[in-house]
């Protein structure tokens, strides 16, 4: 359904819902974040590292079905547009490549969007009202560590993605400790911002385009599997990066314990 409204958008020519094809993609992959399961990401590598293989093969088993999901229906959605196209004679026309070029946003506005997906994704997640101003600021700081690794210091992707998850781990556990909840009630709506949601769709997209677009791209499908896998880094990147910083901060709990047991008393 999301692809599919996505496109008829796209195609409405000049009106006040026309979209470019590259904001039809940035529409597309605004609904894929929203619905990646980043919580059973996150859980299925932290099993996996702290010794429950089972249950996180069966965690990440849910994750890659899910995932599945939304490539299949996305794609779906423009295959039907189509078929309806040449059925009805609507004369529609693909979007072309999905290509990303141009200036960058600043990174002040990039940082404080990510706080507020954050922040939103915590709502959806009925997050407690005194939580949702640390996740926001987690958010943001993960945000603001990975684009200034990436913009300033030349690192990759990934990699910046990676560091940031790791700070967001760690600051997560010693926020979430002091405030009396778990860390991953912060954490998890946090990481919202960083996943990869515009990858997946460009991915998708470009593997699809041979056969459900019905353009001749036999390299384009080849780009999108390479495409895909990319975000599967990032994906994991992003989880095992919270699950390391959440376990650096480990030996700061007993503090953290003291404190909050003085409070009581």
């Amino acid at each position: 359904m999301l692809g599919w409204l996505a496109f008829v958008l796209s195609r409405l020519g000049d009106g006040p819902w026309a979209m470019s094809t590259v904001d039809f993609a940035y529409a597309v992959a605004g609904g894929i974040v929203v619905q990646l399961p980043g919580r059973s990401m996150t859980s299925a590598v932290e099993d996996a590292i702290t010794g429950y293989p089972v249950t996180g093969a069966g965690r990440m088993l849910t994750t890659v079905l899910t995932g599945a999901g939304i490539i299949i229906g996305v794609a779906f959605g423009l295959s039907l547009t189509l078929r309806l196209d040449r059925a009805l004679d609507l004369e529609l026309s693909t979007p072309g490549a999905l290509r990303f070029e141009g200036q960058e946003p600043l990174l002040w506005l990039v940082v404080l969007c990510g706080a507020t997906g954050a922040l939103a994704s915590a709502i959806t997640m009925r997050s407690r009202l005194r939580m949702l101003l640390p996740t926001a600021l987690l958010g943001m700081v993960g945000l603001l560590v990975s684009q200034t690794l990436t913009r300033y210091i030349d690192l990759g992707a990934t990699s910046a993605v990676a560091v940031g998850a790791i700070a967001m781990g760690l600051l997560g556990r010693v926020t979430a400790l002091r405030l009396g909840a778990p860390p991953m009630v912060l954490v998890v709506p946090a990481i919202s911002p960083l996943l990869p949601g515009l990858r997946i769709f460009q991915g998708m997209y470009e593997s699809v385009s041979g056969t459900v677009v019905g353009e001749a791209a036999a390299a384009a499908t080849s780009e999108g599997v390479v495409t895909l896998v990319g975000a599967a880094g990032v994906a994991l990147a992003l989880s095992t990066g919270i699950v390391l910083g959440d376990l650096m901060s480990s030996p700061l709990d007993r503090s953290a314990v003291r404190r909050r047991r003085a409070r009581r008393r």
